[in-house]
């Protein structure tokens, strides 16, 4: 009895630290800002408060990147602010997060992707910038589910969120392509 008391009592505790773990939030990821999604990229200034899901993605918090990464690293995580120092492993893509894909960028971006993703639009791949008031990568995740990716996420709490939760960076390097 007393060992059947002490699993059940790991498993609560297991359990509740799992949830913890999930309801953890950084750097305002999760905050409802009260701003409507949209289908269609934001135009004008980047820098304010996005909604809470973008059309055709899923929003990812820290702690499921971090388990996701930690489970494969070879996931394609993409800062599209393109920072000097970034997510450890993400590759830079400045400017994927414009408003209109115009030029070379609008050539480019399928290919770049095809080349993250080796051609497999089911596969994951995460798109980033600074924060939740940051709507580069809430543009680059529409154009990406525009091109036809099934399984796009968008990391919503950004670089902010990562440093909160003391995760990795290192210097940023440009996807191969871009």
């Amino acid at each position: 009895m007393q060992a059947s008391t002490r699993t059940a009592g790991v498993l609560i505790v297991t359990a509740f630290a799992t949830f913890a773990a999930f309801a953890q939030e950084y750097a305002y990821e999760a905050k409802d800002w009260g701003v409507a999604a949209r289908t269609s990229p934001k135009r004008g200034a980047m820098h304010a408060p996005t909604p809470l899901t973008v059309p055709g993605a899923k929003t990812i918090k820290t702690v499921e990147l971090k388990e996701m990464l930690a489970k494969d690293p070879t996931i394609p995580a993409v800062d599209v602010l393109g920072s000097k120092n970034s997510l450890k492993g993400a590759v830079g893509m400045p400017g994927a997060g414009d408003s209109v894909l115009l030029g070379l960028e609008k050539e480019k971006f399928p290919k770049v992707l095809e080349s993250l993703t080796g051609g497999d639009k089911k596969r994951p791949i995460v798109f980033f910038c600074l924060s939740s008031e940051c709507w580069m990568s809430y543009n680059s995740s529409l154009h990406a589910v525009s091109a036809g990716y099934e399984n796009v996420l968008w990391y919503r709490g950004g670089t902010d969120a990562w440093k909160g939760a003391s995760g990795d960076f290192e210097p940023l390097k440009r996807a191969p392509g871009w």
